[in-house]
């Protein structure tokens, strides 16, 4: 998470995997860079940097919990876990009590035993209050021992590789009934892990907001301009105190305004994509209500409607007209398909006019002589990195399954 763009890339990870809770083991945070550095819109971040343990070590390392903002999650401190690079963390769900944590034990390190006796221990303290329901234990383990985790309180929910043939992420939980399924995927994040991405039986409700807005339709703005044209407003000459007369036509003005541009009323939800806006949910409100009445002609009008106002919508998000197969050849011309930065080739100024030149439509054009650069050094320009917003990842990609936890490094 230290490299400049790792959090906007994560971020399209979370959005489009509907991610609840994330686990990021080996951030390479360090306790001077803020928390603004690795925000993330709608999640907040909870971390410990290994700069803040007893490890000998100082770069490197560090583990993050991320978390819908909705959520109530609070982190607390066993007795001992200052000794490892483990982030302790309490989420409440109704009357239930749902504990995480999320830990990175370094490759060659001597202090296994002590750490799964840490985890143990807290564990069956954990277990022994009637308060906790549950506790979830992940991260980057490498080659710790956990087999007496397995053999006592944990279970396992995933079990392959997640680095090569090796399985180092591991996801161990006292309560696998929780849980449907957990699957890996390569993360828009550069690394060589994989990520774990385990999907609840039951997800987190939404997070709504009531939305009230005034419906400015064409047709509403043609409506009061003519209730407008149409008023006789002498009645206002009655009135010989201007405060009183100025009062009389504002509160008429006020009384056409709310005739003629009703007011809606919507719930909008974290999930909604982008695109969404209060009027396109009143009307895909509507076409629902006429659905259900069986009036198939007033659906399609409002389908209709609701296509173009999502184009305008995505239009107005872009600031452009480009469209959706225009938007990704552009990417994909500009990532080499997935390759690094540091496999482009450098793009040279005749590499430049060469292109343009191609894709001149001015029949006048002359293609210019390029002067003599001996002994000049032509500069050289980097390729732009391209990342796509969320919602056009959406919409490239589709919606997976809800899911509750990632876990990945």
């Amino acid at each position: 998470l230290k490299k400049p763009l790792c959090s906007t890339f994560l971020s399209s990870d979370l959005y489009l995997n509907s991610i609840d809770l994330a686990f990021i083991s080996e951030t390479w945070l360090t306790p001077d860079i803020p928390d603004s550095f690795i925000k993330i819109n709608g999640y907040c971040p909870l971390r410990r940097d290994r700069g803040a343990t007893n490890s000998d070590k100082k770069s490197g390392g560090g583990v993050c919990l991320y978390y819908k903002s909705c959520m109530h999650v609070m982190e607390f401190s066993p007795e001992g876990c200052e000794k490892f690079e483990i982030l302790w963390a309490k989420v409440r769900y109704h009357s239930k009590l749902f504990v995480y944590a999320v830990a990175y034990f370094p490759p060659g390190a001597n202090y296994g035993a002590e750490l799964v006796n840490h985890l143990h221990n807290v564990t069956i303290s954990l277990l022994s209050d009637n308060d906790v329901f549950s506790v979830t234990l992940c991260g980057d383990l490498n080659s710790l021992d956990i087999s007496l985790l397995l053999s006592t309180e944990y279970n396992e929910l995933f079990t392959g590789p997640t680095r090569r043939a090796a399985q180092l992420n591991r996801v161990l939980t006292t309560s696998d009934h929780l849980y449907d399924s957990a699957v890996t995927t390569k993360l828009t994040l550069q690394t060589d892990h994989l990520a774990i991405i385990c999907a609840p039986k039951i997800c987190l409700p939404p997070n709504k907001s009531k939305i009230s807005f005034r419906d400015q339709r064409m047709r509403f703005k043609e409506l009061f301009n003519k209730s407008m044209d149409e008023t006789n407003f002498q009645f206002i000459e009655r009135f010989t105190d201007p405060t009183q007369a100025m009062g009389a036509f504002l509160d008429y003005i006020t009384d056409v305004y709310h005739f003629c541009c009703p007011l809606r009323t919507v719930v909008l939800t974290d999930r909604d994509p982008s695109y969404i806006t209060p009027l396109i949910k009143y009307q895909m409100k509507q076409k629902y209500t006429a659905l259900r009445k069986k009036n198939i002609q007033k659906a399609d009008k409002y389908s209709e409607s609701i296509r173009v106002l999502i184009a305008e919508s995505l239009r107005s998000n872009r600031g452009s007209k480009m469209g959706s197969r225009l938007w990704w050849k552009t990417i994909k011309i500009h990532t080499k398909d997935d390759q690094t930065i540091d496999q482009f080739q450098p793009l040279t100024a005749n590499d430049i006019n060469a292109y343009f030149s191609s894709i001149c439509t001015n029949t006048s054009y002359v293609e210019p002589v390029l002067c003599s650069t001996t002994g000049i050094e032509p500069p050289v320009l980097s390729p732009v990195e391209v990342v796509p917003h969320p919602s056009i990842t959406n919409l490239q990609s589709g919606h997976l399954p809800n899911a509750d936890l990632l876990i990945t490094r």
